[in-house]
């Protein structure tokens, strides 16, 4: 990828909406891995995010995660609830990495 992946994400049971940015570290079809700067969701915790992927722009993959860990600020989180279409996405995000790292 030429251009970090962004991510923004927020509590899926607060309203109105308070959405977090952050910038991906690693992602893959089955979740993904972001710095959380301030509000750190807590494990087990059920979470909305919305990745914007350049190569694929204006697409914005809108899903929904349940967070592994959290530690250092660094929150892990997996995929939950994923449409067929999101699932294909995310197939094409982790092979364009693929295809960018072996390239180092």
């Amino acid at each position: 990828m030429k251009k970090p992946l962004t991510v923004q994400f927020c509590s899926a049971d607060v309203f109105p909406k308070k959405w977090d940015m952050s910038v991906v570290e690693n992602i893959s079809a089955g979740g993904v891995k972001f710095k959380a700067q301030g509000n750190l969701p807590s494990v087990g915790k059920i979470i909305q995010l919305r990745i914007r992927i350049p190569e694929l722009a204006p697409h914005l993959l809108e899903l929904e995660a349940i967070v592994l860990d959290t530690k250092n600020y660094v929150v892990r989180v997996k995929f939950i609830h994923l449409s067929e279409a999101n699932k294909e996405h995310l197939l094409v995000v982790e092979k364009m990495i693929e295809r960018q790292e072996t390239k180092k």
